[in-house]
């Protein structure tokens, strides 16, 4: 099976794959992976225990973005399902446009949307991984007001610290909630479950991701293989041959 060179992510922010493979075999031709302080490519296997409340464990993981914690986080994520058979019941992926989500959240509580887009959260990361133990944290808005640039939501790795008076604590998870509910509304979200083989990939920055909780049966798990590619990287690859340099990079912003 084969893509155009500009068919996927670029144009659509999101999209499908059906009976593809590994997340490595299409990451290859298209730019060099993007590492995180701990995976290049990652592996997400079931287990009773993570370190990242939802990550690893059957529990419902809610809709969020990769690498908050970092300034620059990635342009570009994708997901494949489990490369074996696997005997689970639930697990639903659900994907949804953050840039319309607050769109709609501008219009319908301004006071909100305010909120959102001047008020900075801290997103955090511990651990360790092959080299040393890290500790990530990295201030952010969740809405980057006018034209739009990113998303910052991921309450798994949200500081249960809010930096910002007491009197505005409240009104900020008001706010949060608020966003929530239009995220996980029929005109922002998608679900899916996928398949062996099947692939997702989407706009970090703009399209959060989750999924249900899930049981699996006997010795089985449930394994998804993932990577994360810069825009940078992924658009450079994907040029006509013999038109790199020959024009500037247009870089299109939703609003």
């Amino acid at each position: 099976m084969k893509l155009g060179r500009s068919d996927c992510g670029r144009r659509r922010s999101i999209a499908g794959l059906k009976d593809f493979g590994r997340s490595r075999r299409f990451v290859q031709p298209r730019g060099l992976p993007h590492g995180d302080q701990l995976w290049a490519t990652f592996t997400v296997k079931s287990q009773a225990e993570s370190q990242q409340p939802g990550l690893h464990t059957p529990a419902r993981l809610g809709l969020h973005v990769d690498l908050p914690f970092y300034k620059d986080h990635t342009g570009s994520s994708c997901c494949t399902a489990s490369p074996s058979p696997t005997t689970s019941q639930g697990g639903e992926n659900f994907f949804s446009d953050g840039f319309h989500a607050a769109n709609l959240l501008k219009v319908a509580n301004s006071d909100a949307y305010k909120m959102l887009t001047t008020r900075l959260v801290d997103f955090y990361d511990y651990g360790t991984d092959h080299l040393a133990d890290f500790h990530m944290l990295c201030r952010q808005r969740v809405i980057s007001d006018g034209e739009y640039e990113m998303i910052c939501y991921n309450n798994q790795v949200r500081d249960t610290y809010l930096n910002m008076p007491a009197d505005q604590v409240q009104l900020f998870y008001d706010a949060l909630k608020a966003f929530d509910t239009l995220l996980h509304g029929e005109q922002c979200s998608v679900s899916t479950k996928l398949k062996e083989g099947d692939i997702v990939t989407f706009d970090n920055r703009r399209v959060l991701h989750g999924r249900n909780s899930y049981t699996v049966h006997g010795t089985a798990e449930r394994h998804l293989e993932g990577a994360y590619l810069r825009w940078d990287e992924s658009l450079l690859k994907n040029s006509p041959p013999g038109r790199v340099g020959a024009e500037p990079t247009t870089v299109t912003r939703w609003k």
